[in-house]
């Protein structure tokens, strides 16, 4: 099935004189030709390892066992962890640039982290297992696409397969002891991917309803060929629980 294009248009801004001619052959692009600066980009990062900190912080007070807090505190303090890393650790002279750096970081993403809360702990433990998995997903194409300087500013990002599962046992646990949550749980997973996806996009400047061919000869080919990489680990990670993607 051909991915439909999620990531939108967005206006470009180059001149009349930039512009090749239509007999021209286009020029190979690829993502990295699409990326955002750098520091930019790793701002965004370290926005939403904040926002899962705090989202799973929350949840530790709603988990219902004590197993389940450890996996989950764990999982934040690890989050919370590879914020400081991706702002090299917020020194006390550079700490208001950081702060600066993040709020507007944080603009990037408004509304998103209301729209896929959750309305229990299990949803708001799914969203944080599947949407930091996405965006993970997103920066290791970034990093791949981009070249050393995106690789070395963005490896905090990059999690070991222990911190990768630490969600995994509390929500698997969950979906095996309450009857019906698997059902409501894969839903949601349906739910929120679409969110995310339109969080990509605001993560590499590209407004809704503007194409990728504004910026780059077929820029819209490479943010679809993007999106399938995206949702294929998407689905990963809700086959891994027994949830239908």
């Amino acid at each position: 099935m051909r991915v439909k294009p999620v990531f939108g248009r967005r206006s470009g801004d180059r001149s009349q004189d930039d512009a090749a001619p239509a007999s021209a052959p286009k020029p190979a692009t690829s993502l990295g030709d699409l990326l955002v600066p750098v520091d930019a980009l790793v701002a965004r990062a370290a926005y939403l390892e904040l926002l899962l900190f705090q989202e799973l912080s929350a949840i530790v007070n709603e988990a219902p066992a004590l197993a389940n807090k450890q996996h989950i505190g764990a999982a934040a303090n690890a989050a919370l962890e590879r914020h400081r890393a991706l702002l090299g650790g917020a020194e006390a002279a550079a700490e208001q640039a950081s702060i600066t750096r993040i709020g507007e970081a944080a603009e990037h993403f408004s509304g998103y982290p209301e729209r896929v809360l959750g309305h229990d702990w299990a949803q708001r433990l799914l969203s944080c297992h599947l949407s930091s998995g996405f965006f993970r997903d997103f920066f290791g194409e970034v990093a791949e696409q981009g070249g050393e300087r995106y690789r070395t500013a963005l490896a905090p990002v990059f999690i070991t397969d222990a911190e990768r599962d630490q969600l995994l046992p509390v929500i698997e646990a969950a979906i095996h002891y309450e009857d019906g949550l698997g059902d409501r749980l894969a839903m949601w997973g349906r739910r929120i991917v679409g969110d995310t996806v339109l969080a990509i996009r605001l993560a590499l400047d590209v407004p809704l309803g503007t194409s990728g061919d504004d910026l780059i000869p077929d820029g819209e080919a490479q943010l679809e060929k993007l999106a399938s990489v995206l949702y294929a680990g998407h689905s990963r990670r809700m086959n891994t629980l027994g949830l239908a993607a």
